[in-house]
């Protein structure tokens, strides 16, 4: 029988000895480089924790000359991530590319999918009416937005209508994995990504797009609370880890804006889910309502049904007579 749940047991559970951590990982990837018989590491660089945190261990694991970060900014990115993403590769000394993707996508025609993020407006406008479609989704429906890209979309909403928002954004994160790929072809490398463990567990990503898809996920195991905790002891600049988590829209809705719940209340609530409280045990526990526990509950379920593949039954074998 499991121990009763409390508040400070999980924040005991969440914490994790970063130096400990980190040569762990970077053991991993060293082991994982050699294991793919691969010349070095290649991943996407977008300026915000995670990939900040994943290029120091990489580069910890391989060197800096065998280290390369892809940045890959479109016409709807914050400038301000590209240059602290600019600023992390020259402090590191690693090789990096910048790869403006801002041409292809129109080529692609994602600029002309009717969505507000495409409009033709100064970016400044649309990114205020942005904001503004999700704050009125949360207005009229009572719940965060990221709740309907896992597939809980609220009654009377057109599929079709929601489905030109989220992939506006996702086609970017599919694009970035693709041009991730082919440097990895073309150098030799191993394709590292930057999921961390609550991204993950509520499908707060694009499926089949760079931070998921990868040959090695480093962070993959920890939750975004620890994430900082381990950035903060690689030395990841301050100014990327004191800046709002964001998904770099174009739109500046961060992540827990969009997610519903700061990061803190996230990982504990998922801590406990994985040490098998229920959603009234867990409320009680952290002394909050049940809703935002099965909320979490919600998502968690609906980002495994995002991961699974559908195949049919086995088929039957044909014997001989």
């Amino acid at each position: 029988m499991n121990p009763p749940l409390t508040r400070s047991a999980l924040e005991a559970a969440l914490r994790i000895e970063p130096a400990a951590v980190a040569r762990q990982l970077v053991e991993f990837l060293r082991a994982a480089v050699a294991d793919a018989r691969r010349e070095g590491v290649v991943f996407g660089l977008s300026g915000g924790i995670d990939s900040a945190t994943v290029a120091i261990l990489c580069r910890e694991a391989v060197g800096a000359d065998r280290t390369l970060a892809l940045l890959m900014p479109d016409r709807d990115s914050d400038p301000r991530h590209l240059e602290d993403a600019l600023g992390l590769v020259e402090t590191l000394g690693i090789r990096s590319k910048l790869l403006d993707l801002t041409a292809p996508l129109e080529a692609l025609g994602v600029y002309r999918i009717r969505t507000p993020g495409a409009l033709p407006l100064p970016p400044p406008l649309r990114a205020r009416l942005v904001r503004w479609a999700v704050r009125r989704h949360v207005a009229r429906t009572g719940r965060p937005i990221h709740e309907a890209a896992v597939g809980f979309l609220p009654e009377g909403k057109d599929p079709k209508t929601f489905g030109r928002g989220v992939g506006y954004g996702r086609v970017k994160h599919r694009l970035r994995r693709t041009l991730v790929y082919l440097w990895s072809d073309l150098e030799n490398r191993l394709v590292v990504g930057a999921a961390n463990r609550t991204e993950h567990e509520i499908g707060f990503y694009a499926r089949h797009g760079i931070d998921d898809e990868a040959d090695a996920l480093p962070i993959q195991g920890l939750y975004k609370t620890q994430v900082r905790a381990l950035a903060a002891h690689l030395g990841v600049p301050a100014r990327i880890r004191d800046k709002a988590p964001s998904p770099d829209g174009g739109h500046r809705l961060h992540d827990e804006e969009l997610i519903g719940l700061p990061y803190e209340h996230l990982d504990l609530i998922l801590a406990a889910l994985a040490h098998g409280g229920e959603a009234a045990e867990i409320a009680h526990a952290l002394a909050m309502d049940d809703e935002p526990v099965r909320y979490v509950q919600r998502l968690v379920e609906g980002a495994e049904h995002m991961r699974r593949v559908r195949l049919p039954a086995p088929m039957a074998e044909n014997h001989a007579p």
